[in-house]
């Protein structure tokens, strides 16, 4: 059965991104203040994101992927990550990491996100919070190597403490 029921235009979806990218600034701006009145804001939000031709993932071709529309798409899922943790809601961060999760490891194309090792560094922490070990060292894993050394990726430094040379 096929997902994908709609196909824009190319006029529909320059309106389509303008709409989303709104909806993703007037989230912005609601995600330090009000939780709920940001909750609403999400599912406007995430109401916008299926007018665009690139989401979900594989309802359009490789060739058809429209990079404008995977950037916003990225930055929308990574605002919903990031603030289902200010929510306190770890069921929605997970969903939200999965959906992002993509944007980092499938494509190779899309400029590196500011928020991507924040956001990876999180869902490390919560796989080690909630004792998943075992996923936790497939994530660490997943990562390239010389990403190990970020600073979202190494345990803190608590003042006050010399960190022990090798």
């Amino acid at each position: 059965e096929d997902i994908c029921l709609f196909v824009p235009s190319v006029t529909e979806n320059m309106s389509a991104l303008a709409a989303v990218k709104a909806e993703i600034e007037t989230f912005r701006g609601l995600i330090k203040g009000d939780k709920d009145a940001a909750k609403k804001q999400l599912s406007k939000l995430k109401i916008a994101l299926t007018t665009l031709a690139s989401y979900p993932l594989g309802c359009s071709s490789t060739a058809e992927v429209n990079k404008d529309e995977l950037y916003v798409i990225r930055e929308a899922l990574e605002l919903a990550t990031l603030f289902s943790v200010r929510a306190e809601d770890i069921p929605a961060f997970e969903r939200h990491f999965s959906q992002v999760k993509p944007y980092y490891y499938d494509f190779k194309t899309l400029d590196p996100s500011t928020q991507e090792h924040l956001v990876l560094g999180l869902n490390l922490l919560r796989l080690l919070t909630q004792g998943r070990i075992a996923e936790f060292h497939t994530e660490v894993e997943l990562m390239p190597v010389a990403l190990h050394s970020n600073k979202f990726y190494q345990p803190p430094h608590h003042a006050g403490t010399v960190p022990h040379g090798g």
